[in-house]
């Protein structure tokens, strides 16, 4: 059995598009799921309808998500606001999580999973950290590595993966600051930012703030983080046939 997984896409508000990098697909697919891109609304009985067929969600890569989502004001340095997508993702991921459905939350992914279960965000890292820029917010390509990940043995990530470091590549200007209740710290860059978090007493729950779609035609590792979603995926449908 190939397990649903519904998809968030890169949402183009000039041009009233919605696209997503194929390697996000191709991931999924290498993995044993089958993809499926879910429309932006934030209508709930709409998510729920599509919640009920799906087995696990991905919350994609993207712009910033709004401070006041997570009760904090606009920094100079914050991105433009997209009320649309931060309307969707946040009653999408919350529905999801009501459901007990598996998540993974990839950068922008990440960070909305993480303002969901009521942490908050670093607006600018360089700006708020003085961490450069640039060593979180690499150059093109995106398949090569361009900083240690150091792995908490404790954590979700671990189990994934098997060791306590890993390679990975890095575009984003944000991240997690104070963790929610629930949440647990998987994983740091060498500099002190968070690059990965599970939630205790859940196995169906990750965020990861580097991109390992487009490292997972390449790197084993980057392919078991979609392996295990999609392994989570299956438990999750094979529950829900037996209510």
């Amino acid at each position: 059995m190939k397990p649903l997984i519904g998809m968030t896409a890169y949402h183009n508000m000039a041009e009233s598009t919605l696209y997503l990098r194929e390697n996000y697909l191709t991931s999924v697919l290498a993995a044993g799921g089958l993809p499926v891109l879910l429309p932006q609304t934030a209508d709930a009985d709409t998510l729920k309808l599509y919640l009920s067929q799906l087995d696990a969600v991905i919350l994609t890569g993207g712009g910033d998500v709004a401070p006041e989502r997570y009760r904090e004001a606009r920094k100079p340095e914050c991105g433009k606001e997209d009320r649309e997508r931060d309307d969707f993702e946040l009653t999408l991921t919350g529905l999801a999580l009501e459901a007990g459905l598996p998540i993974l939350g990839i950068c922008r992914g990440c960070q909305v999973l993480a303002v969901a279960l009521g942490g908050t965000l670093i607006q600018d890292i360089e700006q708020e950290t003085g961490i450069p820029r640039i060593a979180h917010s690499q150059e093109p390509p995106y398949n090569r590595p361009v900083h240690r990940v150091l792995i908490r043995p404790e954590g979700l990530l671990y189990r994934i993966l098997g060791k306590d470091a890993i390679e990975t590549n890095s575009s984003h200007h944000q991240s997690v600051a104070v963790p929610g209740e629930t949440m647990h710290i998987d994983a740091v860059s060498e500099d002190g930012i968070v690059e990965g978090f599970s939630v205790r007493g859940s196995d169906r729950l990750l965020g990861v703030q580097f991109h390992p779609e487009h490292m997972a035609a390449s790197d084993p590792d980057a392919l078991k983080i979609f392996q295990y979603l999609v392994c989570q995926a299956r438990k999750y449908h094979d529950e829900s046939q037996l209510h």
